[in-house]
């Protein structure tokens, strides 16, 4: 009973860790990507870049960008939210109408991000941008419902937290050669 609650623990622990290391993801990807520093957010110590497009699939093509820019584009902001719509089935999948509640922060996070972008002036707030994430945050809420189609719950828990963790210190590694590579 006691190593099956101390399992538990770490689990919960694991997925806390991973958790962090993929909201530090997005905020770096989304918020801080054109920050010399995070405070420089808060200075105003950056070029002014606001911009708002309201038109669905407007511009989601440039074509004045290289093919490969705007499939990485595209396909970037479907990646980054893929992990968000496992974790919250990993954490809401207990309750009633998880997909919908799921989907519903997938929305409201993707929305903040492009909100923040838009007050702060350091990106362009884009309705594809919002469309694009809250497709990757389906994906990954399929994905995980396809895991527990296959798998236990609690199985499929372990393996993300595992797998979430080992990712998070290869991005901490990286992180930390890429900054002393770069003095």
């Amino acid at each position: 009973m006691r190593k099956e609650k101390n399992k538990k623990i770490l689990i919960n622990g694991l997925l806390c860790f991973t958790i962090i290391i993929y909201i530090c993801v997005l905020l770096n990807v989304i918020i801080f990507k054109s920050l010399a520093s995070p405070m420089d957010l808060f200075t105003g110590n950056h070029p002014i870049m606001r911009s708002i497009n309201v038109f669905v699939f407007k511009g989601i093509w440039d074509i004045k960008a290289y093919a490969g820019t705007n499939r990485t584009n595209i396909l970037g902001n479907i990646i980054l939210f893929v992990p968000l719509g496992i974790f919250l089935g990993t954490f809401l999948n207990h309750k009633r109408k998880y997909i919908l509640k799921s989907l519903m922060v997938i929305i409201f996070i993707s929305f903040l991000f492009e909100l923040i972008q838009f007050v702060f002036a350091i990106g362009a707030s884009d309705i594809n941008d919002l469309i694009l994430n809250t497709s990757g945050g389906m994906i990954g809420i399929f994905i995980y419902q396809g895991m527990i189609a296959v798998f236990k719950k609690e199985k499929v828990r372990n393996f993300i937290a595992i797998a979430g963790t080992v990712v998070g210190v290869m991005m901490i590694i990286m992180t930390v050669f890429l900054t002393i590579a770069n003095r």
